[in-house]
């Protein structure tokens, strides 16, 4: 028997600052990839996200609607190669000190994601010597 989908958590960086934008996503990944392109515009967007890897879980199955528009790269990584996403990992590894693995993200209100997505854009970073995702996002624009 087939496990209940209950919706996924999707962690995009901006690979440049770590910058995360983590939701939950009930929907195929074609239409969260167009609910983020209508939030921060198509060149935001596209500034942001030249790429994008994947893994080969069913919410990233919808390819054609992944890569409509031509806004974006898609790139699949192997099975159990974790390493080939290594930055969406770590950012992984933030967001489960909040909302462990097979919880149900659904549980948790639009404004539990947000404290979380901003704890991780504020997280001071060694590699930025001590500034967060967010400062470098600010001081880059």
């Amino acid at each position: 028997m087939m496990p209940k989908y209950i919706g996924s958590p999707v962690t995009c960086s901006v690979s440049l600052y770590f910058f995360t934008i983590f939701s939950h996503c009930t929907e195929k990944s074609g239409q969260a990839l167009d609910r983020l392109e209508r939030a921060y515009g198509k060149r935001k967007f596209k500034e942001f996200f030249k790429t994008i890897t994947v893994d080969n879980g069913v919410e990233f199955a919808d390819y054609e609607n992944l890569i409509k528009y031509d806004r974006t790269k898609i790139y699949y990584c192997h099975p159990y190669c974790s390493g080939e996403r290594g930055s969406n990992e770590n950012q992984n590894k933030l967001v489960r000190r909040w909302i462990k693995k097979g919880d149900d993200i659904g549980k948790f209100t639009k404004q539990d994601i947000r404290k979380i997505n901003d704890w991780i854009n504020q997280y001071p970073r060694k590699m930025f010597n001590g500034l967060s995702s967010q400062e470098m996002l600010v001081q880059h624009e």
